[in-house]
């Protein structure tokens, strides 16, 4: 495959991806990662079943989590990707706000498989819950 070839498959994985996430179809989207993936979020090491969880987690804390692209780059089998992730909660007075926050993924892809094989995140966590926290949310 030549490297625009590489490049244009990655890209159509990465937009089945954000497919699989925008219809909440956790099948569609595992289908896109390795059996063997290293999952790491912040530091913390974890397989494929810890990031089905995760992202299952999200879709059913009824928050509207979503996840919109802002920037991808491409170094050999690593897309390096900024995401704005957003989330809806209600606050104790009962208005619904939504806090946003970039998100940082690199995604080590297998070229032969087009499956993710690595993938690390990282968010400021302890900034997400200050954004919370003002709002009045815990």
């Amino acid at each position: 495959m030549s490297t625009t070839q590489e490049h244009d498959a990655l890209q159509d994985r990465l937009g089945e991806m954000a497919a699989a996430m925008e219809a909440q179809d956790i099948d569609a989207l595992m289908a896109c990662y390795d059996d063997a993936l290293v999952f790491l979020e912040n530091g913390k090491e974890r397989d494929k079943a810890a990031l089905k969880e995760y992202v299952q987690k999200l879709w059913s804390a009824g928050s509207g989590f979503s996840v919109d692209l802002a920037t991808v780059h491409r170094v050999d089998d690593v897309l390096a990707v900024t995401l704005e992730a957003s989330m809806s909660a209600e606050t104790p007075s009962g208005d619904k706000v939504t806090i946003s926050w970039p998100l940082f993924v690199a995604y080590q892809f297998d070229l032969t498989t087009l499956k993710v094989v690595r993938e690390v995140a990282f968010s400021d966590e302890a900034g997400i819950a200050e954004k919370f926290a003002a709002a009045g949310i815990a």
